[in-house]
C-alpha cells in the first residue's frame, strides 16, 4: 500500500516541468534559513505570527485583523524610496512613482486574503489558525494547515472585486518529500504536493463551464506542485531560496488564455483567478516568512517559462507592486561609490534637453538622472554574483547624449563602458559631455581605468556585437516592437549572469526561448522626460546550475528508488537471508583452499618491490622525461621503486586575467562592512597578550603575529572564492 502511495505521489514529478519560480536572495546562513524551512514542512511547526515587526528586515504593515483575513504585509513603497525620491524637483517628502500606493495595497490584501498556505505561510496563533502533521510509512511529511481567509466575486458594474465572506477557514494539505543531494553544491531541496478545498472547487466549476481538462499526471487534479531548495550562492555569500511552481496538474494546465498580454476574463474563469492569486502568494508570503522569522531579504527574481495569460498578469503585477519595496529598489547595503561624485558630476553634464517637437519615434531623446542611476547601478553590482564579473563591461544601446556611460566609467570599476548612437547630433553632444567630464578632472579620480577615447561609437546596435556586455542598458520607452524583439533575441548570446535592463518596456511575452533563458525584476530610475520615476524591468541571463524541474524530477526518480530498496518487505529479506545460510557452508569449504592474499591473512603490500636496487635512467631518457609533462617522477631507493604523481601546474594568467582578479579584489576590500571588521580585529589584535612563554616573547614580535593572524582571518573569506575562480587554492 506504501509503494502504491509513493507511486502516485512522485508520478507527477518525474514528467513535471518549472512553469514559473521565485528566487529570493537572503543575507544569513543557508543552513539555518534551511532548518527554518524544515520546522514548517517536516516538522510541522510553521512561524508565528507577532504583533512586533523585524528591524532592520523590511517594514511590514500590521493591519486590523477585524477587516480582513489574511497576512501582514509590506509596504509598497520603502522609506528609502521615499528618502531617494525627494529631488529638488519634487520639494516634497511624497514618492513619486507615479501611481496609486492605495491601489497597490488593496491589490495586496485582495490576494493576500482569499489563499490558503502554500507551506511557509506564517499563522496566527491557535485557535484561529492552526497546523496538524503526520508522518506516512513511505517517509514523507504530511502537514495540514488551517488559515482564515476572505472569499470575493465581481462587483456588479464589473469594476473590481467586493468581499463576499470574511474570515472562513480553508484547509490546505501539503505532503513533502525531501530529495536527496545531487551535485557538488551543497543544498537541501524539498517536494511539495499542495491540495486544497478551493482547487477542487475552482476545477468543479471550470467543468461545470463545459471547459475540458487535459490529461495530466496528477491524478486527483485538486492540487499544486511545488519544488523548494536551498543552498548557498556560488560565491557563498549569500542564500539563496528558490519556490519552483511546476505544470503537470490540472489546476496549472487547465486555463491557458488567449494571449499573454491584458487582463484575463476572471469573471468566467474561476481557474485562472485562483493560479494567478496562488503565483503571488508564493512570493508574497516567503517574504513574510523571511521578515517573521528575521532573515534580511537583499532581492527577488522571478521567472515565468509559459506565457499564459493569467500566469503573466499575476506575475507583471506582482513584480510592479514590488519595485519600491524590499528586494527591489529597496537599499540597505552601504553605497560603494561616492555620493559626492556624483553630485559633482551631476552639475558639470550638461541639462538633458527633450526635443519632443523635433524628434520622433525611437528617437526621442531623455537622459537618466546621474545619481538615480547611480544607485540603481549600485543595487545590480553589488548584489551580483561575484563569479559572473559584473564589472566585465557596461553597454548602453541608444546612449543618446552619454549621461548613462559616463556615470558607469566615473563611478564603478567596469573595465569597458561602451555607449553606441545612430544620431549624428546625440553623439556629438555625448561628446561634448565627455570633454565636460575630462576638463573638470573627475576623470582622474574614476573607479573606472578605461580610456574614453573610443567610449561613444556613431553605430546602429544592430550590427554591434555586445554579447560580451555584463550589463546592458536600453532607454528604449518610444523604440518600436520589432526593435525590442531583434534586442532579445540579442540578448540571448549574453553570459550567464549578465543583466539587460529596459526602461518602460517588457522583452517580447510570446517568446518560449526567451522567457526560458531568463530571470526577471523590476526597478525604477529618474529620468529626464518625466516627474515622476520610470520603471525599469531588468532581466538576468539564468545562472548555471540553477534549479530547475529536471533535477527536481532526477532527485524525485532517485527518492523514489531509494524508497523502494528501504521498504522491502520483511518475506523477502527472510528470504534473503535463508539464502545466505544455505550458502555459508559451501563458502566456508571453499575457503580453505583458497590462496589469495586476504585468506593467506597476508597484507597486501602498498608498492610493488623489485629484488634488484633501480638504476638511474639515461641523461637522455631524464631529459626526455623532464621535457614531457605526463611523465612520472621515479624514485630510487634500496630494493624498491615507487611512482610519484607529478606536482601540480600552478596556474597561469593572462594579463587581463590578472586585471579582473585585481578588480574583484579591490571592489570587495573596498566595502565600507569589511573594512570596518578589519579595524576591529586589528584593534582586537593590538590588545590581546602573548602567552607565557620562556623565553618570554617580544612585545612587537607578538604583536606583529596578531597582526598577521586577524588580516588572514578577515581577508581569507573575500578572497577564498574570488581566487578559486582562477585556479587558485584558498590557502593562508
Amino acid at each position: 500500500k506504501s509503494m502504491l502511495l509513493e507511486k502516485r505521489a512522485t508520478e507527477a514529478w518525474t514528467s513535471a516541468k518549472e512553469f514559473a519560480s521565485v528566487r529570493m536572495i537572503i543575507d544569513a546562513d543557508w543552513e539555518e534559513v534551511a532548518a527554518a524551512v524544515a520546522r514548517c514542512l517536516l516538522e510541522g511547526k510553521p512561524s508565528i505570527l507577532s504583533d512586533k515587526t523585524c528591524p532592520g528586515v523590511g517594514q511590514l504593515h500590521w493591519r486590523d485583523d477585524k477587516k480582513h483575513a489574511g497576512l501582514p504585509l509590506p509596504m509598497p513603497v520603502t522609506q528609502q524610496w521615499k528618502a531617494q525620491s525627494c529631488r529638488e524637483k519634487a520639494k516634497s517628502a511624497a514618492p513619486s512613482t507615479g501611481y496609486s500606493d492605495e491601489s497597490v495595497w488593496n491589490g495586496l490584501v485582495l490576494n493576500s486574503a482569499a489563499v490558503f498556505s502554500l507551506g511557509l505561510r506564517p499563522l496566527w496563533p491557535a485557535p484561529r489558525e492552526s497546523c496538524t502533521r503526520c508522518v506516512w510509512e513511505d517517509g514523507s511529511v504530511e502537514c495540514s494547515f488551517m488559515v482564515l481567509a476572505d472569499r470575493h466575486h465581481l462587483k456588479s458594474d464589473g469594476a473590481g472585486y467586493e468581499r463576499a465572506t470574511v474570515g472562513q477557514h480553508v484547509s490546505s494539505i501539503l505532503r513533502t518529500y525531501e530529495l536527496p543531494q545531487t551535485g557538488s553544491i551543497p543544498a537541501r531541496r524539498f517536494a511539495v504536493q499542495c491540495k486544497s478545498d478551493r482547487i477542487a472547487e475552482a476545477v468543479d466549476t471550470f467543468e461545470a463551464f463545459g471547459r475540458k481538462i487535459p490529461d495530466v499526471c496528477d491524478p486527483d487534479r485538486s492540487c499544486v506542485l511545488i519544488a523548494i531548495q536551498v543552498c548557498p550562492t556560488s560565491d557563498g555569500r549569500f542564500t539563496e531560496l528558490s519556490r519552483l511552481v511546476l505544470s503537470g496538474s490540472a489546476f496549472i494546465d487547465a486555463s491557458t488564455g488567449s494571449r499573454p498580454h491584458g487582463k484575463p476574463d476572471f469573471a468566467n474563469d474561476p481557474i485562472a483567478l485562483l493560479a494567478s492569486q496562488v503565483i503571488m502568494m508564493v512570493d508574497i508570503e516567503t517574504r513574510v516568512w523571511l521578515s517573521n522569522e528575521g532573515f534580511p531579504l537583499i532581492e527577488v527574481w522571478r521567472g515565468l517559462r509559459r506565457p499564459f495569460q493569467w500566469a503573466v498578469f499575476s506575475t507583471f503585477g506582482t513584480i510592479g507592486s514590488f519595485t519600491y519595496t524590499i528586494g527591489a529598489a529597496a537599499d540597505d547595503h552601504p553605497k560603494y561609490f561616492s555620493q559626492r561624485y556624483a553630485f559633482e558630476l551631476a552639475q558639470v553634464l550638461p541639462k538633458a534637453c527633450n526635443d519632443v517637437d523635433k524628434k520622433h519615434g525611437q528617437f526621442t531623446e531623455g537622459s537618466v538622472d546621474i545619481l538615480s542611476f547611480a544607485c540603481l547601478l549600485h543595487r545590480l553590482c553589488s548584489r551580483a554574483d561575484i563569479n559572473t564579473d559584473i564589472y566585465r563591461s557596461f553597454v548602453d544601446l541608444g546612449s543618446g547624449r552619454g549621461h548613462a556611460v559616463l556615470t558607469a566609467h566615473a563611478l564603478f570599476p567596469f573595465r569597458s563602458c561602451v555607449g553606441c548612437e545612430i544620431d549624428r547630433e546625440c553623439i556629438e553632444a555625448a561628446k561634448e559631455a565627455k570633454l565636460k567630464y575630462v576638463e573638470s578632472g573627475l576623470v582622474t579620480v574614476a573607479k573606472s581605468s578605461q580610456n574614453l577615447l573610443h567610449a561613444f561609437l556613431e553605430e546602429d546596435f544592430n550590427k554591434f556585437d555586445w554579447s560580451d556586455a555584463s550589463i546592458v542598458f536600453v532607454n528604449g520607452v518610444t523604440w518600436p516592437t520589432q526593435m525590442i524583439k531583434r534586442i532579445a533575441q540579442d540578448a540571448l548570446r549574453l553570459r550567464h549572469g549578465a543583466i539587460i535592463m529596459l526602461a518602460a518596456r517588457q522583452l517580447p511575452l510570446d517568446d518560449p526561448e526567451v522567457l526560458a533563458g531568463f530571470d526577471f525584476r523590476s526597478d525604477a530610475v529618474f529620468m529626464s522626460f518625466s516627474a515622476n520615476s520610470v520603471q525599469v524591468y531588468v532581466y538576468r541571463r539564468r545562472l548555471p546550475g540553477t534549479l530547475d524541474a529536471k533535477s527536481f524530477s532526477e532527485g524525485a526518480s532517485t527518492k523514489r528508488a531509494d524508497l523502494r530498496r528501504s521498504t522491502r518487505g520483511l518475506k523477502q529479506g527472510e528470504q534473503d537471508l535463508r539464502r545466505e545460510q544455505r550458502e555459508l557452508p559451501s563458502s566456508m569449504a571453499r575457503l580453505g583452499n583458497c590462496k589469495c592474499l586476504s585468506c593467506r591473512n597476508v597484507p597486501e603490500p602498498e608498492e610493488e618491490e623489485t629484488s634488484q636496487p633501480m638504476l638511474m635512467p639515461a641523461a637522455s631518457s631524464t631529459k626526455a622525461a623532464a621535457n614531457d609533462d605526463k611523465a612520472p617522477a621515479i624514485v630510487v631507493t634500496e630494493g624498491k621503486s615507487k611512482k610519484t604523481k607529478p606536482k601540480a601546474k600552478a596556474p597561469e594568467l593572462t594579463r587581463e586575467q590578472a586585471f579582473e582578479l585585481q578588480d574583484h579584489l579591490i571592489v570587495e576590500y573596498s566595502a565600507e562592512n569589511f573594512q570596518r571588521k578589519l579595524q576591529a580585529e586589528f584593534e582586537a589584535a593590538a590588545t590581546s597578550e602573548p602567552p607565557p612563554a620562556s623565553p618570554p616573547w617580544d612585545p612587537a614580535a607578538w604583536k606583529m603575529i596578531e597582526w598577521t593572524r586577524a588580516r588572514q582571518e578577515a581577508m581569507l573569506p573575500i578572497q577564498g572564492p574570488i581566487i578559486q575562480r582562477y585556479g587558485f587554492a584558498p590557502t593562508r
